[in-house]
């Protein structure tokens, strides 16, 4: 939670006492008090939630992590695979990111997926039969074009990402993740400003950059 929502410690902060109300995370609307309550109630919050589970775990277990996936640190997985019986356990670090972002590469994970299964379930190894790659361009061209066409008001959208839908929680939120502090504060080394300096920030959205430097 803290990594897709920027920075802010969702879950840390409603088991601190502190009410968030309804907050948009990947694009839906939570109710991140009742959830962040259900989740510590239920002991599914934390790292160390994680770790208690798979101490327990003594099921062969296979973890398939995106090398790029920013949503999910490798050193966290191999830290919960550690936890309890490891001797049948095993991780698989595969070159995609967070989304398969096309069918060959939907394709080529789920063999893996799939030949594993067979492995742990069956003893044997899966030869997952491929679809034609001509027809499923042809399916996914003819599935697009059905889709009806959506024009995008691009003052709105700048307007709720850069100061909130209904002016509430825009990219302040951004702003008040650790990350994003340390990027600005790198740049602004790079610039090497000095005693009596200017500095013009043109183009500057609400100002973020310049309140830095200050």
């Amino acid at each position: 939670m803290r990594v897709i929502s920027g920075g802010v410690d969702y879950v840390g902060g409603v088991e601190r006492g502190i009410r968030f109300g309804f907050q948009e995370i990947l694009g839906v609307e939570v109710d991140i008090d009742l959830a962040g309550d259900d989740a510590i109630s239920h002991r599914l919050a934390f790292l160390e939630d994680a770790r208690r589970d798979f101490a327990r775990i003594s099921q062969p277990v296979t973890w398939f992590h995106g090398a790029y996936d920013a949503w999910m640190e490798l050193d966290r997985v191999e830290d919960i695979l550690s936890r309890g019986d490891t001797s049948r356990r095993q991780l698989v670090v595969i070159p995609t990111g967070h989304q398969l972002k096309s069918s060959r590469q939907a394709l080529e994970v789920f063999q893996s997926i799939s030949a594993e299964i067979g492995r742990m379930a069956l003893g044997v190894e899966l030869r997952p039969e491929l679809p034609n790659f001509g027809d499923l361009d042809a399916r996914r061209t003819a599935e697009r074009s059905r889709r009806p066409a959506v024009k995008t008001n691009l003052r709105d959208f700048w307007h709720d990402y850069l100061v909130g839908p209904n002016g509430v929680l825009g990219i302040e939120l951004m702003t008040s993740a650790s990350n994003y502090r340390s990027l600005m504060d790198a740049q602004i080394e790079a610039l090497r400003v000095g005693a009596g300096d200017v500095v013009l920030d043109v183009g500057a959205g609400t100002g973020t950059f310049p309140m830095q430097i200050a």
